[in-house]
């Protein structure tokens, strides 16, 4: 793969069972992955592909599945994954990674959030929530995990206590379908199933620090380094320096709220998602609509961006917040320019819906 390849990752994936890697400037596809649950000789079995993540370098892409997490390095030639972690037992509905690419954390519909060492299989914590999960989010502090769940429950997971340390239903047991906060610790976002969202202040004085929880390192293992459990062990037990309220940046800040809106009205909100700026909300939803809204500026809607013919799955910023990729169950991705709205290109190829799409342009 080209230097000029390696800037810019854009993989989109589906029912299809397939994860397609994409050529950004020019809409030509040039990877293509078969997602297989199982294979024998038989046989094979195939499963959907609910969401997509990036590592920050670039190095490898997290699959979530039902109901596996499998991980591909993005720059091999091999077809098969290089790595699987099993322990949910329901859909995968979220996965992300810490920003050293230290662990992955995810959530599934079996109501639970793990927290997972890449060098290992087996997930390295396990947090019981009382609902399906339908999504979770890292803190920038990289120390608490955000999660929403069927039951519309918001509940704040403190890595180094090791526990729940706050939760509230922002609209009574109206399932919350997305959360996002901003890179800059000083917003949180959710949407529910009723078309609404909600915005919140986050303290931001704690922003920066750094609570690290699990695995130390992601390289392979060696006989003079620690077990996962043990790394664990030490890392909770001698913590970096910092504060009571820099371990619980959410909980000591508390939440402020800023404005309820209906997002899409009558429909089905799919995903949101701030800007890397925290200048621009992006939500997608069921009325075949993006719709941007001015962070700046109490909230207020944009523009509306259509041209998509079905649902919107999900969407996915460029580092500079000018460009906006898309996935819809009309089997296209599209590459938008967020401030005129108009679509630059369309990525064509899946045979059926696009649930999840990954961009990584970050220099």
């Amino acid at each position: 793969m080209s230097g000029a390849e390696r800037s810019v990752i854009l993989c989109t994936a589906g029912y299809d069972h397939t994860i397609r890697f994409w050529e950004a400037p020019t809409g030509m596809c040039h990877r293509t992955l078969q997602y297989a649950d199982s294979v024998s000789r038989s046989n094979v079995t195939e499963t959907q592909v609910n969401r997509l993540e990036i590592t920050p370098d670039k190095q490898y892409l997290a699959v979530a599945g039902n109901p596996h997490i499998r991980l591909f390095d993005i720059h091999s030639t091999r077809p098969d994954h290089m790595g699987q972690f099993d322990g949910h037992t329901n859909n995968v509905t979220a996965v992300g990674f810490q920003k050293d690419r230290k662990w992955m954390y995810s959530s599934s519909e079996d109501a639970s959030i793990k927290v997972w060492d890449i060098r290992v299989p087996a997930a390295q914590r396990d947090y019981a929530s009382k609902a399906p999960v339908s999504c979770v989010v890292l803190h920038p502090n990289q120390g608490e995990l955000i999660s929403g769940d069927e039951e519309g429950v918001i509940r704040v997971w403190d890595l180094t206590a090791n526990q729940c340390t706050m939760e509230w239903a922002p609209e009574g047991r109206c399932a919350i379908r997305s959360l996002t906060v901003g890179s800059d610790a000083s917003v949180l976002v959710a949407v529910n199933n009723r078309g609404m969202a909600y915005s919140w202040k986050l303290n931001t004085q704690h922003a920066h620090t750094v609570v690290a929880p699990p695995p130390h390192a992601a390289s392979p293992p060696s006989a003079s380094q620690p077990s996962p459990k043990d790394a664990i062990h030490s890392t909770l037990a001698h913590p970096p320096s910092s504060t009571p309220a820099a371990a619980n940046a959410v909980k000591a800040g508390g939440l402020e709220p800023i404005v309820k809106y209906e997002a899409h009205p009558s429909s089905y909100v799919t995903k949101c998602l701030l800007s890397p700026d925290v200048k621009l909300l992006a939500t997608a939803a069921s009325d075949r609509s993006i719709r941007i809204w001015n962070c700046e500026h109490g909230y207020t809607c944009e523009r509306t961006l259509q041209g998509h013919s079905a649902w919107v799955w999900d969407v996915s910023f460029s580092a500079d917040s000018a460009y906006l990729v898309s996935g819809s169950s009309d089997k296209t991705a599209k590459l938008w320019d967020v401030k005129s709205g108009e679509i630059i290109l369309e990525y064509k190829g899946h045979g059926k819906a696009i649930t999840a799409v990954a961009l990584n342009d970050s220099s």
